[in-house]
Order: structure tokens, then C-alpha cells, then sequence
């Protein structure tokens, strides 16, 4: 068996597939299986996945007939894998050649803890650098924070195979978030942590930016929250999810360098749940694009 299990769940994602697999493939750490599931794609997905399965074994692909959600692909991928630690990996983002290196390293020298990610740094569609967003580090301080927002990058995180099983993998309920509901429920009973070197490059794409889809995900995100808190009828207020949602797009059109269509997400999101709190949300991406502006310039003198 090997050590580690990579699952990748894919959708039309022909585009950054070959890259993304790749840099899996190119670790320094060898020992593991990829498990692919194809779900229900209908470009060359299923096409670019067997050319890489036919030059690398380690490559097994399962081939969803219909398009059933990120989740439910997941699970499937889970029930397959072998492996002692399961690592994850979206379609599109890159790991650096040390990432699985250094998360074994970690789990030999912390003995007990179920989860490992990392940093990570934000690339855009040419893969040129955006930013690099540092992680919460110590199971403390991730404690204290992950109720109020993700502490941790989906695709860079590597878990306890067994400990992800004992408490029930992903929940299938949730069709988006379903990473912060599960790092909700390991971090409650297990010790969790990130690395601080960013061994992760997320790729930022309009694809994955609509509005709809980081309302939906901001909803699930917050039921996440109140499942946590253990009120999951909670009523949620719809307003503010919104204007989570648009301060989240504010966010990408200001790290894409759109900044008058950020500044308009972000008066619509306080517009959409006038408060204080919501009003800081909005003014703090600006700060530090601001900052990282001013600081460029003097570096570059």
C-alpha cells in the first residue's frame, strides 16, 4: 500500500489539468496513489487524464457518468484510497516539489495530530504571482480562528487517513464549504496545524468567481459555522451572506488589479448589510493592497 492517497476531483478542467497533476507527480516523495475522479466532464478532461495515466501507474481514474458535485466525488475518491495519509490537491493549483516532503516531516515530528496544510501563494491564470497569503500556525491559534473563518487551503492539506475516516469523511450535505465543515469537525476532536513555507499555488481564476457560486459558498460556509456551534437551524441572514459574497469579489477584482470594480463590490457590500463590522470588511482589503503598493515601491528604489 502506499503511503499516501492524492485525491483530485475535476470538472471540465482540461485548461490547468496536465500542469496541476503534474506537479503531483513530480514530488520529491514518491511513495503514493492519485486517485482522479472525472465528474462527468465533457471536454478533454477524461482524454488528458489517461495520456498521464498511461506514462505514470500511480494515476488511477474514476469516470463519474453524471456530473454529481465536488463532495460526492470526494467520498468516491475516498473509498478507493489506500494509503496511510490522504492528501488533497484541486485541479488547476500547483504543489511545490517538496509539499509532501515536508507534511510527512511533520506528521513523524507531532505525533497525534490529524491534519497538515500549508500557506499558500496566489497565482493568476498565467500563473504569474499575485500574492502570497500566509497561514494560521499552531493548533491554538487555529482553534481560536477557524470558527470565524477557513484557516486552512483546501487543495494543500494532508490528513490522517484513519482519523479522516473516524469521523465520516465529507459531508455530503454540503454541496459547497464542504473543506470548512469537514476541518470544523477534525479540528474539534484532533490536533490540526499549517506549515508556514507556502507549498501551495492557488490559481485564481474568473471561472471559479461568479457571483452565484461565492454566495452559495458563503451560505454553506456559514451553516457550516452554525453546525459547529451546534445551532444548525440558526436562521441565517441572507443580507449579510451577500455582502460577504461581494467583499470576496472585491477581493479578487483588487488582487487582479480591477480596482474600480472593486471598489464598486465593495460599496455594494456594505449597502447590502450596513454595518460597522461589514464596513471594515470592506476597507481592510484595501489597507493592505495599499500597503503592499507602498511597499513595492520602496523595494523597488
Amino acid at each position: 500500500m502506499p503511503e499516501v492517497s492524492v485525491l483530485i476531483g475535476v470538472y471540465n478542467g482540461e485548461t490547468y489539468l496536465r500542469e496541476s497533476v503534474q506537479s503531483v507527480l513530480g514530488q520529491t516523495f514518491s511513495d503514493f496513489e492519485v486517485i482522479v475522479v472525472d465528474d462527468g466532464s465533457i471536454d478533454r478532461t477524461f482524454a488528458i487524464l489517461q495520456e498521464l495515466a498511461g506514462v505514470d501507474k500511480r494515476i488511477r481514474i474514476v469516470k463519474n457518468s453524471e456530473n454529481i458535485g465536488l463532495t460526492k466525488s470526494l467520498d468516491i475518491a475516498l473509498s478507493y484510497a489506500t494509503g496511510r495519509y490522504i492528501a488533497r490537491q484541486d485541479c488547476g493549483d500547483i504543489s511545490a516539489p517538496t509539499r509532501f516532503e515536508k507534511q510527512l516531516s511533520f506528521f513523524e515530528t507531532h505525533p497525534g495530530y490529524a491534519m497538515c496544510g500549508t500557506a499558500m501563494a496566489i497565482i493568476d491564470e498565467s500563473g504569474k504571482l499575485l500574492k502570497n497569503e500566509p497561514a494560521v500556525l499552531g493548533y491554538n491559534a487555529i482553534r481560536a480562528e477557524i470558527i470565524n473563518h477557513n484557516t486552512f487551503v483546501h487543495g494543500s492539506v494532508m490528513i490522517d487517513s484513519s482519523m479522516l475516516r473516524q469521523i465520516g469523511g465529507y459531508n455530503e450535505n454540503f454541496v459547497r464549504a464542504q473543506d470548512y465543515d469537514l476541518f470544523l469537525r477534525i479540528s474539534r476532536i484532533f490536533p490540526v496545524d499549517n506549515l508556514e513555507e507556502a507549498l501551495y499555488l492557488y490559481r485564481l481564476s474568473p471561472d471559479g468567481i461568479s457571483l452565484r457560486h461565492t454566495f452559495e459558498q458563503c451560505l454553506c460556509a456559514e451553516q457550516a459555522r452554525n453546525t459547529a456551534a451546534g445551532v444548525p437551524n440558526r436562521k441565517i441572514d441572507r443580507s449579510k451572506i451577500q455582502s460577504q459574497a461581494l467583499v470576496e469579489h472585491g477581493r479578487y477584482h483588487m488582487l487582479m488589479g480591477n480596482r474600480l470594480q472593486a471598489f464598486k463590490a465593495f460599496g455594494r457590500a456594505y449597502l447590502a448589510f450596513p454595518t460597522t463590522k461589514s464596513l471594515l470588511r470592506c476597507i481592510r482589503p484595501m489597507v493592505w493592497q495599499a500597503l503592499a503598493c507602498s511597499t513595492d515601491k520602496l523595494c523597488s528604489k
